[in-house]
């Protein structure tokens, strides 16, 4: 009995139009890929750019009582609006960071006691304040880390 199967030039010109194939397909999805992760690292350094020449927040008021923060009043006097804050609290028993969503506009103050959502037992007395401002650039939203204030409360 005679076997028929594929030749041999026949298997070999499949293979190579397989390998191409796949080679077009991951080609395709890397220029994508690229391309997404320039558009987001262009849209990380216009945030960072913005944080430093459109963003700069003063402390009006802070004060605590019996160790609980009664009182934090921060003003954006920059020319971006602050969609928010992280808020690192520091006692005398911890450090918590917590985000206070208060959106503040430019050249406006506002009240950002960031209670109840911070633990008081696991802080303890409240020590000090860092407050870090958060703004949004297009779709990316960037906390602006060097813009920082720190008080004592």
């Amino acid at each position: 009995m005679k076997k028929k199967g594929v030749s041999p030039l026949i298997a070999t010109v499949l293979l190579i139009g397989f390998a191409i194939s796949i080679a077009a397909v991951a080609a395709i999805w890397s220029v994508d890929y690229l391309k997404q992760q320039s558009q987001k690292e262009d849209l990380r350094i216009g945030a960072e750019s913005i944080c430093a020449t459109g963003v700069e927040i003063s402390v009006k008021s802070a004060k605590c009582v019996a160790g609980k923060i009664n009182d934090f009043v921060i003003k954006n006097g920059g020319s971006e609006k602050i969609v928010g804050f992280t808020v690192r609290i520091e006692g005398d028993k911890g450090i918590e960071v917590v985000t206070a969503p208060n959106a503040i506009n430019q050249n406006e103050q506002k009240s950002i006691i960031p209670e109840p959502s911070y633990s008081v037992s696991k802080v303890g007395a409240v020590e000090s304040l860092e407050v870090i401002p958060i703004i949004k650039n297009e779709n990316f939203t960037q906390r602006c880390t060097e813009m920082a204030i720190k008080t004592e409360c």
